[in-house]
């Protein structure tokens, strides 16, 4: 029941990529009924020639939506058999998202609803509940986290921590000598 700010998380190992540039890959959402009537919100990346598409939809009413995409200059698309760390924070009173790829911002999504409609649609990872162009993820996907709040840029790249992930609220256990100590991160 997240109305306001929010950040997800998902870790995707892809096992093949979409057959068309059309076929989009919804990493998350909470989007609506076989009748499309509550719209709540849908992160999802797809390919576009060799451009990296992610795209975030918002509704603050239920049947309306907000859009936005942010094209990324690649060579491909998420690659095969290899994980890639995701992270969009949605910021609802600017009505933008800051997508992050590896700990790296690529860019801001403008134009969202600046609340979210609190309706009944089931969430989903990996895929949604209703039809249309966007489809399963086929591959892995690991870590799914959700936060009513906006993740810092540190703390996204923390979560990421080179490739290596951690838990939020990012514990890490330290030795020294014959003592371990627990180093609390951000969000504390």
């Amino acid at each position: 029941d997240i109305t306001g700010d929010m950040s997800l998380q998902a870790w995707i190992k892809l096992e093949s990529q979409p057959v068309s540039d059309t076929d989009a890959y919804r990493v998350m959402s909470k989007f609506g009924t076989a009748d499309n009537s509550t719209f709540i919100f849908q992160f999802e990346t797809t390919l576009s020639g060799t451009r990296e598409v992610f795209q975030m939809h918002t509704s603050s009413g239920g049947t309306t939506l907000s859009s936005g995409t942010i094209f990324q200059d690649a060579t491909g698309w998420l690659p095969n058999a290899t994980f890639v760390h995701l992270v969009v924070v949605y910021t609802a009173s600017a009505g933008t998202a800051v997508v992050y790829k590896n700990g790296v911002s690529l860019g801001t999504i403008s134009g969202l609803a600046t609340s979210l409609f609190n309706g009944t649609s089931p969430f989903d990872v990996g895929s949604s509940g209703t039809g249309g162009i966007s489809i399963t993820v086929d591959g892995l996907m690991d870590k799914c986290a959700i936060w009513s709040k906006v993740l810092t840029a540190s703390e996204v790249t923390d979560l990421y921590n080179s490739g290596d992930g951690l838990p939020y609220p990012l514990s890490v256990a330290v030795t020294t000598r014959s003592k371990t100590l627990n180093l609390l991160g951000v969000g504390q």
